[in-house]
């Protein structure tokens, strides 16, 4: 599947597409809100890399205050915490959400939300029946406050035990 084959509407602003520039500012602020799930700078660039259409920032001024990441994906195999990809597999069944991150004192900006409000319309435009996230500890409420349900797989444990206690595979039907 390959994000230059598919047209979907594009953020509004503050939204923009994460450059190659952009990767080392993304990684350390993702870093920083997920403090004890560190990925390397490599995750980034390979996922801004296999889907640029799914890299996306949000700047106040010049400084990026969130970032949103997500591809197409298999559905009930959540990628390992800091691992890459490799490829987009082409039997992609999902739009996988790997991140939607915002800086805490910009989270009144509704960021977050007018990202996964745009989701299900970008999973449609790539026909895709789903979206699917690892919700980390503490922000399930969020996620099914946005129609996501938590999808149970004993399978599942060792991968979403890396996210923390408590991490949930979720996922949303569009």
């Amino acid at each position: 599947m390959s994000a230059t084959t598919h047209s979907f509407a594009a953020p509004p602003a503050p939204w923009r597409p994460i450059g190659a520039a952009d990767l080392d500012a993304v990684t350390t602020l993702g870093n920083r809100i997920h403090a004890g799930l560190q990925e390397s700078p490599a995750v980034f660039a390979e996922r801004q890399a296999l889907f640029p259409a799914g890299a996306w920032l949000a700047e106040q001024g010049s400084t990026i205050v969130a970032y949103a990441l997500f591809h197409p994906w298999r559905a009930g195999r959540p990628p390992k915490l800091d691992t890459l990809l490799g490829v987009i597999p082409a039997a992609a069944d999902v739009l996988y959400l790997h991140d939607v991150a915002v800086d805490p004192p910009a989270r009144a900006l509704g960021l977050a939300r007018g990202m996964v409000e745009r989701l299900p319309g970008i999973a449609r435009a790539l026909a895709l029946p789903a979206l699917e996230l690892v919700a980390v500890p503490g922000t399930d409420r969020f996620w099914a406050g946005h129609g996501f349900i938590r999808v149970d797989d004993p399978a599942l444990a060792a991968t979403l035990a890396k996210y923390g206690d408590g991490a949930a595979l979720m996922r949303r039907m569009v």
